[in-house]
């Protein structure tokens, strides 16, 4: 959750909480009073986070239009930064005014008050919403579990990175099995059979503009002797290929590979069975349970002196080229000056 407070001049930002993606109502309160803002996340909870933002003001006003929950475009909303639109549900969203008599309350998002885009002003609560994500924390995570041996694998699930390519999925070695992977092109479905490859690529502007955005995206897949396909959410135009070699009765083997990058992953399901790496159980290399922990790093710009940020999510780098400047965030001259003394 962040906050942001501030002109074009001077942007001031609190950062809370993480793995708020959780399918969990979350609470926020924001309390202005004299020179601070405290801002509590989740209060009265185990999860309770906190924090505070100074200013020079005692006074704040608020502008005529508040935008809750999305926006046509943020770009225009003075300095806030936010590249997709929220989707999800919002209650109690109030504004109190504490000082004078008598206390004063501003309610928001009530039915034929205010003016709404693609919301459903009917619903009272919120429809119920749970799933366990879990997160591949390094490259190489990754845990492996078992299916029923069949002639062919249909499968399903959905990922989220910040990382540009890595292995969704495997089977096999590298004469005989299938990957789903992710790069610069999109997803790739591949099948090898005795060494020959037969690939599919979804072009990674079927669900997202690109794959490393850090939003859930859904994969369809289907891997059969006739062919293999492979589809995003709700995508009508699936894309398929026929395998150039026979696939045998005895190719699928039961122990499939999931990970392989630095991101998350949910509702895993091949062959009509759901699958999740269970703690003590699973075959697990470098995986977190049952959250969802990547970041975007680059949110706050760290990088100085214009060089370009780049995270995978549990880390980040400054690309220092073209800047004249070198250091982790590109914060020290690459070239030193000496002045010296001239005498006549």
């Amino acid at each position: 959750y962040v906050v942001r407070l501030g002109g074009n001049d001077k942007i001031k930002e609190l950062l809370l909480g993480q793995d708020l993606n959780d399918g969990k109502p979350h609470r926020v309160d924001v309390v202005h009073k004299d020179l601070v803002i405290n801002v509590t996340l989740d209060g009265d909870s185990s999860q309770e986070k906190s924090g505070q933002i100074t200013t020079k003001y005692k006074k704040l006003e608020i502008d005529v239009a508040i935008y809750v929950g999305g926006a046509p475009s943020f770009q225009g909303l003075l300095g806030v930064k936010s590249n997709f639109y929220f989707v999800g549900c919002l209650i109690d969203v109030k504004f109190r005014i504490v000082r004078g008599t008598p206390v004063r309350e501003i309610q928001l998002l009530k039915k034929d008050v205010v003016e709404s885009v693609k919301v459903d002003m009917a619903k009272d609560r919120c429809s119920p919403l749970a799933f366990q994500p879990y997160t591949f924390s390094k490259p190489d995570s990754e845990y492996t579990f078992v299916i029923d041996k069949k002639t062919s694998i249909a499968g399903s699930f959905k990922f989220r990175t910040y990382q540009k390519d890595g292995i969704l999925l495997k089977q096999g070695n590298g004469q005989n099995g299938f990957t789903i992977k992710f790069g610069g092109s999109g997803v790739i479905l591949s099948l090898v059979i005795k060494g020959t490859p037969t690939e599919v690529t979804l072009p990674t502007d079927v669900n997202e503009p690109r794959v490393d955005a850090g939003n859930w995206i859904a994969i369809k897949f289907t891997l059969s002797a006739t062919d293999i396909k492979l589809e995003g959410y709700n995508n009508e135009l699936p894309v398929t290929k026929t395998p150039t070699t026979a696939v045998g009765n005895n190719f699928f083997h039961p122990d499939v590979t999931a990970g392989g990058f630095i991101g998350c992953m949910r509702d895993l399901q091949v062959n009509g069975k759901d699958f999740k790496p269970i703690n003590g159980v699973s075959k697990v290399k470098g995986v977190e349970f049952d959250r969802c922990n990547i970041t975007d790093l680059c949110v706050f710009v760290p990088c100085l002196n214009g060089a370009t940020c780049t995270t995978d999510g549990k880390g980040l780098k400054c690309d220092c080229t073209g800047t004249g400047y070198k250091g982790d965030v590109c914060q020290l001259g690459k070239y030193l000056y000496t002045v010296g003394c001239i005498r006549n």
